[in-house]
């Protein structure tokens, strides 16, 4: 078996621990990047334990993490290695709680800085929902900035986790007994990404609501749900087409988001905790606050003066098109309501060359992607010949 593979390099006396281990991992919904740092972190340990892991006690555990501390490992990799460690030793443990063993552990904080220019704008989510060739990609890229989910939880979406109120939606991340999640239950607002999100959903390949969310598109694991690998390969290739010249990865667009939130204002530091699943005590959103600097750069410039008075405000790039015909919000992206099929961008100029005028191939197979068009369309060709 491959996950008897992965297990050479550890003690025979820890294998069937691991392979029990691994199992709750994947029955609690983790994806395969948490178990990959999982195997690392603990066979990093491993190598200077003198008895297997479910042996070890705390002097051996002493030696090993000073062993581990004074090595070439970067210090966010050994932030890492020993959170792992810690959450290994907290499920192996009957009440939940860290044994002797790891308890005396501390875990440093290392917070990776990314620089204002590093994180994704709106032009560059546009710019990568505009590239994509299906409507689960483009709803991946709308629905995982928008919501700014950790990836775990984003991956581990089933199709019941959605909830729709209107032009409004929810997506409802499950209470966290499993420890599944770092802050139990929460439900994250969506708007701007909803319409892409419906549009996938119409095309879901089962559309139950025990099923993933995000199933793989790949050979071999089609319908299944999406891993974090693949999760990280198709936003790099998308961005790479996209052309955004940026280190773009899962978590980029949770930071790009928890940023322009805080340089919003609209949200209180306590709001931001729940938008985000940060702990009550968690100093995340002051983290944040200060990487929207530019945004008091702008009330100092209006303050004295600077501010260019007839600069028109910028349009949103992700802002949602109303069907001029039937209202239904529809992705900015589309050139024509996915409800009625009527025309969303048209202007006077346009309607003086006849309704077929400016249609594109790409804008017609778009709009014949969504049953419902279909169904309208077919209805008003035969209205019209009979």
């Amino acid at each position: 078996m491959e996950i008897d593979k992965q297990l050479e390099d550890f003690h025979p006396d820890d294998r069937q621990t691991m392979r029990n281990f691994h199992s709750w991992l994947k029955a609690t919904g983790r994806c395969s990047g948490t178990w990959d740092a999982y195997k690392y972190s603990l066979a990093k340990v491993s190598e200077h334990l003198p008895a297997p892991l479910v042996e070890t006690t705390k002097d051996d555990m002493v030696h090993s993490v000073g062993k581990l501390r004074d090595g070439d490992l970067k210090r966010s990799t050994v932030s890492m290695v020993i959170s792992k460690l810690k959450g290994f030793y907290k499920w192996l443990s009957e009440d939940g709680s860290y044994p002797e063993t790891v308890a005396w552990i501390t875990t440093d904080s290392v917070s990776t800085v990314v620089l204002p220019d590093e994180l994704l704008s709106r032009e560059n989510i546009r710019a990568m929902i505009d590239v994509c060739t299906n409507s689960r990609d483009r709803a991946i890229v709308a629905v995982i900035y928008e919501s700014g989910l950790r990836a775990h939880e984003f991956l581990g979406l089933n199709v019941g986790s959605v909830e729709f109120d209107g032009e409004m939606g929810r997506l409802i991340l499950p209470a966290s007994d499993d420890q599944r999640y770092k802050t139990g239950q929460r439900r994250v607002p969506l708007a701007d990404s909803v319409p892409y999100l419906k549009e996938w959903l119409n095309h879901h390949p089962s559309g139950e609501k025990g099923d993933p969310l995000w199933t793989s598109f790949g050979n071999g694991y089609r319908g299944s749900r999406l891993s974090h690998r693949g999760l990280h390969s198709f936003v790099n290739k998308v961005a790479r087409r996209a052309e955004v010249d940026k280190n773009v990865y899962p978590h980029l667009f949770r930071h790009s988001r928890a940023t322009e939130i805080a340089g919003s204002g609209i949200y209180s530091e306590a709001e931001m905790r729940i938008l985000f699943g940060w702990s009550r005590n968690s100093d995340m959103p002051s983290k944040y606050i200060h990487l929207s600097g530019a945004d008091v750069d702008e009330k100092f410039k209006r303050e004295h003066g600077f501010a260019e008075e007839d600069e028109e405000e910028k349009e949103d790039p992700l802002e949602p098109v109303e069907c001029p015909d039937c209202g239904r919000r529809n992705p900015p992206s589309n050139s024509f309501c996915t409800v009625c099929g009527s025309e969303l961008d048209s202007t006077d100029e346009e309607e003086e060359e006849g309704e077929t005028g400016g249609i594109t191939a790409e804008q017609l197979e778009r709009a014949l992607e969504d049953p419902k068009v279909k169904k309208e369309l077919a209805e008003k060709i035969l209205g019209a010949v009979s």
